[in-house]
């Protein structure tokens, strides 16, 4: 029994979504891989890290494509909008820096690194929270958004408003908390359901 369920778990690192913590790489010029089966999305959120610092760590990949993480951060539709470019990994990838391991671990931001059905949803999006910014759907469908927020300075640290909610009658929204999966987050990740249905397995309401 204990011989499949590794095999589980190392599935699920290697072809699920992942967080890279910006302070657990290695420097030096050390390539850091991304563990990652491609197709998959990259995303960066680091609102707390100097530009500086950030425009020394590179992603590059086999197929000759490199990107600044300040590029990354930087990625947005617009200077008004938070939603974030993906960039797009095809092939194998790395991170790698010329900074010491002293100024990496003093990073707070992390990588995004979708899963490959992620990568491959054109209604997936990701924003990064670190302005006001309008938030809409152009299209009927199912969407995913997803808020990253590296930003200490709100109390609680990470947390975001929204002042003004507004969805069609027939439509159906839920907000976890957490990584995004690619099934039904279970209950104890939800926070917030519109409209909110009564579960007479719970005794209580399903959101």
């Amino acid at each position: 029994m204990f011989a499949p369920l590794i095999f589980i778990l190392l599935f699920q690192l290697t072809h699920g979504q992942q967080l890279i913590y910006l302070n657990t790489l290695k420097g030096d010029n050390i390539e850091n891989g991304i563990n990652q089966t491609a197709p998959c999305s990259l995303f960066v959120s680091a609102q707390a890290d100097a530009d500086e610092l950030l425009a020394r760590i590179f992603v590059k990949t086999s197929d000759n494509l490199t990107m600044s993480l300040q590029d990354l951060k930087n990625a947005k539709e617009d200077e008004n909008s938070g939603f974030l470019t993906p960039f797009s990994v095809t092939s194998t990838a790395s991170l790698i820096s010329n900074l010491t391991d002293e100024q990496l671990e003093s990073l707070k931001g992390f990588i995004y690194v979708t899963s490959s059905e992620q990568a491959n949803d054109k209604n997936f999006r990701v924003y990064d929270v670190d302005r006001f910014s309008i938030i809409e759907t152009e299209h009927s469908g199912n969407y995913t958004l997803v808020f990253l927020s590296t930003n200490f300075e709100t109390n609680p640290a990470h947390s975001s408003t929204i002042s003004h909610w507004q969805q069609q009658n027939d439509s159906v929204v839920n907000i976890y908390r957490g990584i995004p999966g690619d099934r039904r987050r279970i209950y104890q990740w939800q926070l917030f359901s519109n409209p909110i249905v009564w579960d007479p397995q719970r005794g209580d309401s399903k959101m």
